[in-house]
């Protein structure tokens, strides 16, 4: 079932990017968002995931991300990292 994702702050990085993502992760966690450490843990606490779940990985490069029918994607504010 898709859930709208609304009053969600979108961080901007800057001197309060921890107060301003910690914000965000509130207001996830109030939606039924579960936080995970990293893609790794995600994957283990999701193992089958239905499409239209939403989760949120933490770490340098994590973010909002949701289950489609080809895999996790992130939303599009993400920091993109380059390997």
């Amino acid at each position: 079932m898709a859930t709208r994702l609304t009053g969600i702050p979108t961080p901007t990085y800057g001197p309060n990017s921890w107060i301003q993502l910690a914000d965000a992760l509130a207001a996830l966690e109030l939606l039924g968002v579960v936080a995970f450490a990293n893609e790794a843990a995600r994957d283990l606490g999701h193992p089958n995931p239905d499409e239209g779940q939403v989760a949120y990985v933490g770490g340098a490069s994590g973010g909002v991300c949701v289950y489609t029918a080809t895999g996790w994607r992130y939303l599009a504010w993400r920091d993109q990292v380059t390997p």
